[in-house]
């Protein structure tokens, strides 16, 4: 079974650069796969990711990857 995310508003830091890429969001197999506009794919793992109230937001969170410096905004739906 997957779950996807797709109209949650999930932008997509590289960690080497500060542009935002929107992002879709599935999870299948043990795994966060984050789709690109590039249509690309990265693979999280989820056990390697940590859920972050944002500070600055107050309702958004931050998907965190323990293994580099990536990040994913989420912002919830208004």
């Amino acid at each position: 079974m997957s779950v996807g995310f797709n109209g949650m508003g999930a932008a997509y830091f590289d960690g080497d650069h500060p542009v935002a890429e929107d992002v879709s969001l599935h999870i299948a197999n043990d795994n966060l796969q984050i789709g690109l506009d590039s249509e690309d794919i990265i693979f999280w793992r989820l056990g390697d990711i940590r859920l972050v109230p944002d500070q600055a937001r107050g309702k958004d969170y931050t998907l965190r990857s323990v293994t580099d410096l990536s990040l994913i905004h989420i912002s919830e739906p208004t």
